[in-house]
């Protein structure tokens, strides 16, 4: 009897002396927070051109976070846990292509972000990245296309060149008579007119959500837009 309540003794002792080690080794596995992107910033950069710097925007960024440009690690700065800015190097970006662009949390309870590609055109001006809302051209080596903020592309036969609207607005339509004499129209009223040699914005008399431009011609323009507006260009 004396036997057997000294094994149950020695047993219970044993299973407190377990769960104690356990607690101090921290039994219980860490969370892991995975970062996660939602956009980068600038999305694309010429071959050959200068260093820069790349905003990343997204959630569960650490204080040791880490952004990823293809193979290397450049320098990052953590902004905010939904921040993180990164010193692109020149050589970074020497060749055209296609780089994945992730964050990575330290181990234990780090992880690797899902992959957002990074585009390295070729030529000297990359385009902007946004949606195109309208198109029109004169020729097939002139073709005008618009859209989010502020975007005008001009195809010349070859390439697509992006051309300073100097507007954020959206432009939403494009028509022109000739080659010197292109409209645009868009959000808050705006109307712009290239020239040939650049666009400059023409006063519309209304603030209001302009989306179609068109004419007979370059005396003869038409917007409409948002509760029925309807806009004439008089000579």
């Amino acid at each position: 009897m004396n036997n057997r309540t000294g094994l149950m003794r020695r047993l219970a002792v044993q299973g407190i002396v377990s769960l104690v080690f356990l607690a101090g080794c921290g039994g219980s596995n860490p969370t892991i927070t995975n970062p996660t992107i939602a956009t980068i910033s600038p999305t694309s950069a010429a071959a050959g051109g200068a260093g820069f710097t790349l905003t990343v925007s997204g959630t569960n960024f650490v204080a040791a976070s880490v952004v990823n440009f293809g193979g290397t690690t450049p320098a990052t700065t953590v902004v905010s846990s939904t921040q993180l800015t990164a010193a692109i190097p020149a050589a970074a970006i020497a060749s055209a292509g296609t780089v994945p662009v992730t964050v990575t949390n330290p181990a234990p309870a780090g992880g690797t972000s899902n992959a957002v590609n990074f585009t390295i055109c070729s030529g000297r001006n990359p385009l902007p990245q946004g949606p195109v809302n309208g198109i029109w051209g004169s020729g097939a080596s002139d073709v005008w296309a618009v859209g989010d903020f502020g975007i005008t592309l001009h195809w010349d036969g070859s390439d697509w060149t992006s051309v300073s609207s100097n507007t954020t607005e959206f432009l939403r339509g494009v028509w022109g008579s000739e080659a010197s004499d292109v409209w645009a129209v868009g959000d808050s009223g705006t109307i712009l007119h290239w020239d040939g040699t650049g666009w400059t914005r023409v006063p519309s008399g209304t603030t209001r959500f302009l989306s179609r431009v068109w004419g007979s011609e370059a005396s003869d323009v038409w917007a409409v837009g948002e509760f029925g507006t309807i806009l004439e260009r008089r000579p």
